[in-house]
């Protein structure tokens, strides 16, 4: 169980293993042995209890075990004490002097500093320090009468002793990833761990279970689960990462038997998209998208969510919107619903005008980091930000390519795909997706140095018929093939599938002739004869289609049209020409 006090806790108060417990909430200065009101409380307890308190802290400065008893009674195991902790212990006595068994203990692990501190009357009467030194002896330093003291005894620790400096990343959290595997579908966690940088994690392990089905209590199975708390501990790590969405209960029971933070998949790439928004309407779309994940989730999660204290998994919507009760934010979803209504309009607006120029539309879509931008980029000459991680761009972006006949198209770029897409996100974010329904041509780009890159193709396919696009036309690019040059040397383009790197610009030449070649093939050149009575058709033909030429006849107006099959349909129909 998750802060629990260990050895012999027999006969001790409610009170005193609370004030214990915590303990576990302190974050000590890893510059300096540990937080002087540790120091100051376990002095306190040992002197009403007669007994010694040992707490373990983390080289990073987090509490990992605390123990009533002296060293024979300790029961952690040896994994959870080699890992350069420090050891700071009480002496019911005033006397701080390390004995036998601290030095001994010191020399026989690989914890960083014993630390022993002598009490008399419930208050520290000095502090005794020793680390080992590169040759194998206790170093012994102090008494110290504070913790800020020790600053330099540290100092030294981390420069003569046995045991490596530890990297201190303050900015990032450390991150496990966790999956289950199930028969004919396996995790993902290499793509998890490359979301987990995205997100500004570092993922440091990778662990995953074979089952058969998810356990519906905690996702893995129970003993996985314990096992995967020694695993925090051995890694100091302060979140776990799970490879698929859980539901309210695994997450509730996850959290009872772990003392880090527990995020999903879904939660994770939500938390990508809240930093990757910066458009309103991005914004607007992902904190609905989060809302509407929280929302189910809310049961059971008060006093879990008050110790939510930033980083991965708690950016967006924010802690106080998130503690509010259930109808505050059924009523804040309805609102953002209404506001990206109203952005839906003004995008109507600017399709429609796009449809009265008759202008043919390629959307690019991929898998996330295929490099949609940095093609859009290539093309167009512009500047969307593209860089070599998952969802670097999130707010779709549209921009005016002239073919080399001269004619003037649209290049849409949009927010990428990968596997278990949050149901949240796809809704929050059909109205933007819809642009690739209501393109003339797709452009499918493929990380061609992605070992996983059919998969990830038959994911983006799925994803397309999804949202309505299966029918349209796809024109397939395979990018960054300059990363692979012994797979890709002299491959030759075939069935609507192209080779190219947008970096260094291989290939883009055959690829835009082959875009001018759909936008042409999309267009015909056709006269009708319209009666000027019919003013709803006159309008139509104005609004969708290219007029070449216009000649008023007696009783009619001979209009020559550049203009899609539909278009020539539509017209037709009403012409009674069918």
């Amino acid at each position: 169980m998750a802060n629990e006090i260990t050895g012999n806790t027999n006969g001790l108060k409610r009170s005193i293993l609370e004030r214990l417990e915590n303990l576990f909430e302190i974050k000590s200065d890893p510059a300096v042995l540990c937080d002087q009101h540790i120091i100051d409380e376990i002095c306190d307890i040992t002197g009403h209890v007669n007994r010694e308190i040992s707490v373990f802290i983390s080289p990073r400065g987090k509490t990992e075990e605390i123990s009533v008893g002296d060293f024979k009674t300790v029961t952690l195991r040896r994994l959870d004490i080699d890992r350069q902790t420090r050891c700071i212990h009480t002496h019911p006595g005033p006397d701080s002097t390390l004995s036998a068994i601290d030095l001994d203990t010191l020399k026989n692990t690989d914890m960083a500093v014993m630390a022993a501190v002598g009490t008399y009357e419930g208050k520290p009467n000095g502090i005794s320090c020793a680390y080992v030194n590169i040759e194998g002896q206790p170093v012994i330093s102090g008494p110290y009468y504070n913790v800020f003291e020790t600053d330099d005894m540290i100092q030294e620790m981390l420069r003569f002793g046995s045991n490596k400096e530890i990297e201190e990343d303050r900015e990032r959290e450390i991150v496990i990833a966790a999956g289950v595997s199930r028969p004919g579908q396996s995790a993902l966690l290499d793509e998890l761990a490359e979301l987990i940088d995205s997100a500004g994690g570092i993922c440091v392990h990778k662990e995953e279970q074979q089952r058969d089905s998810f356990d519906p209590a905690s996702y893995m199975g129970r003993g996985k689960i314990q096992e995967l708390n020694h695993i925090c501990r051995e890694y100091d790590a302060d979140t776990i990462v799970f490879d698929d969405s859980l539901s309210p209960a695994q997450i509730r029971n996850i959290e009872q038997m772990l003392n880090v933070k527990v995020l999903d998949r879904s939660s994770l790439i939500l938390d990508i998209f809240a930093q990757r928004a910066h458009s309103r309407e991005g914004k607007l779309q992902v904190e609905l998208a989060q809302l509407t994940y929280m929302l189910p989730r809310l049961t059971g999660r008060g006093t879990e969510l008050s110790r939510l204290g930033g980083g991965i998994g708690t950016r967006g919507p924010g802690e106080s919107k998130l503690e509010t009760d259930r109808r505050h934010i059924l009523r804040k979803i309805n609102i953002l619903k209404r506001e990206l209504k109203q952005n839906d309009a003004r995008r109507e607006v600017l399709t429609n005008n796009r449809k009265k120029q008759n202008m043919f539309t390629a959307a690019l879509a991929g898998y996330t980091n295929a490099g949609k931008s940095t093609l859009i980029n290539k093309l167009t000459d512009s500047s969307v930000f593209a860089e070599d991680m998952l969802f670097a761009t999130l707010d779709p972006s549209a921009r005016r390519f002239e073919l080399p006949s001269g004619e003037a198209i649209i290049l849409t770029d949009t927010v990428g795909f990968v596997s278990k897409l949050p149901h949240e996100l796809v809704e929050a974010f059909k109205s933007t997706l819809d642009v690739v329904a209501q393109a003339d041509l797709i452009i499918h780009v493929m990380d061609g140095s992605s070992p996983k890159m059919d998969a990830e193709k038959n994911i983006v396919d799925e994803i397309l018929k999804e949202l309505g696009a299966g029918g349209i036309p796809v024109i397939e690019v395979v990018n960054k093939i300059d990363l692979m040059p012994e797979l890709y040397t002299g491959v030759k383009n075939f069935n609507r599938r192209f080779y190219i790197s947008a970096l260094t610009g291989q290939g883009i030449t055959e690829l835009v002739s082959k875009i001018e070649e759909e936008a042409e093939g999309n267009r015909y050149i056709k006269e009708f004869n319209v009666g000027y009575e019919m003013g709803r058709l006159i309008s139509y033909i104005h609004s969708n289609t290219e007029v070449l030429e216009k000649e008023y006849l007696g009783d009619t107006i001979r209009f020559k049209l550049k203009l899609t099959e539909k278009n020539i349909q539509n017209i037709s129909k009403e012409l009674n020409l069918q």
